[in-house]
């Protein structure tokens, strides 16, 4: 039998690391959308023109949308359950 890393939420929708591996997964994304912010520009807003803002912005939330589908896709396989999305 498998080993699971994530089980399904008991309310609400989503699934929690229950494993060293689950949590080095769940880890290995918070750093993947922080440096994704970092290599996009978040952090020095203040200096550009609006309409790179609002590019910079887009850009963020498309590359965190990418990210979270290929991390799915990586651990639907270890969920005990459903994905509960």
């Amino acid at each position: 039998m498998a080993k699971f890393w994530f089980k399904s939420k008991k309310y609400g929708w989503g699934i929690t690391p229950i494993s060293w591996e689950g949590w080095l997964i769940t880890i290995m994304l918070a750093v993947g959308l922080i440096l994704i912010a970092w290599i996009d520009g978040m952090f020095n807003l203040d200096k550009l023109p609006e309409q790179e803002v609002y590019r910079i912005i887009a850009r963020f939330i498309f590359d965190s949308i990418v990210l979270s589908i290929l991390t799915i896709c990586l651990v639907k396989r270890r969920v005990k359950g459903d994905l509960g999305i």
